[in-house]
Order: structure tokens, then C-alpha cells, then sequence
């Protein structure tokens, strides 16, 4: 939601005329920065996953059948869309999921695919944010809400962009000064963000998804308000600062992380056998600094000796 809120603020920002030439110009970029890592990164995912039907990495996956991959028109377009219809819908046991959300191979990359059609109705928001203000994201948030306690998957991805990705462009459009803003409401979103944070988490351990589902909705203004103050807070005691090499990775890491994360988990837990839940647990935590620090450094070295492929690939400008 955070970033949903950061592109909606910059695509506006020092746009005083939102005229056809600037739109166009702006869905140029965003044809480099978000449709072609988005196209690169779901085939990647697709390669990985394949490369468990045959030797050596057969071993780590047992049972699974090369006869059931569908490589039909139609699953491979459902593979950029909803992967448990795609291509290994057939090959793999469905999985709940609470939220109904419909993800493609590399899931994280929703956010990429409902970024770009943002991006297609920026005319549209502009124009219905300059009329109706905050009355239109009041309106937005709360077709989030709707979608989310009813379940409905494209309703929830649509709604979850365009509430803080409008939020944003009205803070942008209005020439509004965020941190002033938020910085007015502090205390409140802390105490708002831990105690629903709360929720969320006692509810998951209980198994009671309307609760967690109410909760995050919720939650998610004050979630964003207590971010950004807290990010401020930090920066300007002296606690944190920005580090160049982890802002520029960050995009990177996000589209690579799922498909490391789960293959690296099954290749530590083939090597070391773990038997409780705390070397389970252990196990869990090794891997995600262990890919964390190797995703980094990969991006540190395509940087450094590849840099067209990794502007090509991560849409770096």
C-alpha cells in the first residue's frame, strides 16, 4: 500500500498540466519500468519451475509429472494472470487463500501488473480527483473494504491499488505537504497501527479470517500515516539513513525474492534435515539472510559489470 501511495504521488508530482503528450510520455517509461521486468521475471519463474521436472533437481520435488504442464495458449496466458490455472495449475495441489487474490507465476509481480493499469487511467483519476478531492479516495477506500470482506479477487487487487494510488496523486495534484500533514497525526497512528497490528495477529493465530480481514483493512491508513512518520522520526534523529546501494536494490530484490525464497527453503531443508519447529523455524530465518545478502551482492555485480542487462531487466532508467 505504501508504494501504491508513492507512484500515485510521483506521477503527478510538478505536472501542473496533465496534457495528452504528457501522458504518453509517462506510459513510455512505464512501458520500461514495470511491462518488461514483468514479462521477464514470470518467464524466469516459469524456467525455475521447470527445471524441477528433470534431474538433478527432480530429487527435490518427487512426484511430479512433466505430462502434467499445459503449455496451451490459454495457460500460458493464465500464467501472467492466475498461475493455479496457468501453466503448472494441473501439476501442483491448489492452495488456500484467504484473500482471493489472483497471482501470476512470480507472485509478487501483481503489484506490477495492477500498477500498470493505474497508469492507463491516470486521465480518468486526474479528472475525477480534481472534481470530487477526497470525497473520490474516501469513495476508493471504501470499495477496498468492500472487496476485501466480500472475497471477490479482482475487486480486492483493483481496490487495493486504487485506494493509496489516488490517495497519493490527490496529495501530489493538490500540492499538499505530506509530512506536514501526517506529522499532525503521529501519536495517533501509532497507537492505531499497534493495536490492529494486534488484531491481525491474534486473529491469524486463531484462524479467524473476517477478523484479520477487518483488521487489515483497517489498519491500513493508520499503516501508512505511522510509516511515514516513523521513517522521518528516524531519519531525523540520526538512527537510520539512506544507503544508495539498498534504495536502487530494492525493486530488484522485490521481483527475485519469491523466486528464490521457497527454492533455496526446499535446497536447506533437503541438505539439513530439520526435524523441530525450532530448526524449522532456524532454517527459515538462515535462508532469508543467506538470499538476502546473495540477491544483494548479484545486484551489486550486474551493476557494476552488466549494467544494460540490469537496467533492462530490474527497469532501471
Amino acid at each position: 500500500m505504501i508504494y501504491f501511495f508513492i507512484l500515485g504521488y510521483v506521477f503527478f508530482l510538478k505536472v501542473t498540466d496533465f496534457t495528452p503528450d504528457v501522458y504518453k510520455r509517462k506510459l513510455r517509461n512505464r512501458f520500461k519500468t514495470l511491462f518488461i521486468p514483468f514479462i521477464v521475471w514470470n518467464l524466469v519463474a516459469v524456467l525455475v519451475e521447470l527445471s524441477y521436472f528433470f534431474p538433478p533437481l527432480s530429487s527435490l520435488r518427487p512426484g511430479l509429472d512433466f505430462a502434467d504442464v499445459d503449455f496451451s495458449a490459454r495457460a500460458i496466458l493464465q500464467t501472467f494472470w492466475d498461475s493455479k490455472h496457468g501453466i503448472f495449475g494441473n501439476a501442483y495441489p491448489p492452495v488456500e487463500n484467504w484473500s482471493g487474490m489472483l497471482y501470476p507465476q512470480d507472485s509478487p509481480l501483481w503489484f506490477l501488473r495492477v500498477l500498470m493499469l493505474m497508469a492507463l487511467l491516470t486521465p480518468v483519476l486526474h479528472w475525477l480527483i480534481k472534481r470530487l478531492r477526497l470525497y473520490f479516495v474516501g469513495a476508493a477506500y471504501v470499495a477496498w473494504i468492500w472487496a476485501y470482506l466480500s472475497g471477490n479477487g479482482i475487486a480486492i487487487e483493483l481496490t487495493t491499488a486504487l485506494f493509496p494510488f489516488s490517495f497519493g496523486a490527490y496529495m501530489s495534484i493538490s500540492g499538499n505537504d505530506m509530512m506536514m500533514i501526517f506529522g499532525k497525526y503521529f501519536r495517533v497512528s501509532v497507537v492505531a497501527y499497534v493495536v490492529l497490528s494486534s488484531v491481525q495477529v491474534a486473529a491469524l493465530y486463531c484462524d479467524a479470517q473476517m477478523l484479520f480481514l477487518s483488521a487489515k483493512v483497517l489498519a491500513a491508513p493508520a499503516a501508512l500515516v505511522f510509516a511515514y512518520n516513523m521513517s522521518a522520526w528516524l531519519l531525523r534523529r540520526g538512527i537510520c539513513r539512506v544507503v544508495p546501494l539498498l534504495a536502487s536494490a530494492s525493486f530488484f530484490i522485490y521481483v527475485t525474492h519469491d523466486i528464490c525464497l521457497s527454492n533455496v527453503v526446499r535446497i536447506f531443508i533437503y541438505l539439513f534435515h530439520p526435524t523441530s519447529q525450532f530448526a524449522i523455524a532456524a532454517t527459515y530465518l538462515s535462508v532469508i539472510v543467506v538470499m538476502s545478502f546473495a540477491l544483494l551482492w548479484l545486484f551489486w555485480l550486474m551493476q557494476r559489470y552488466t549494467p544494460r542487462l540490469l537496467k533492462f531487466v530490474a527497469g532501471r532508467k
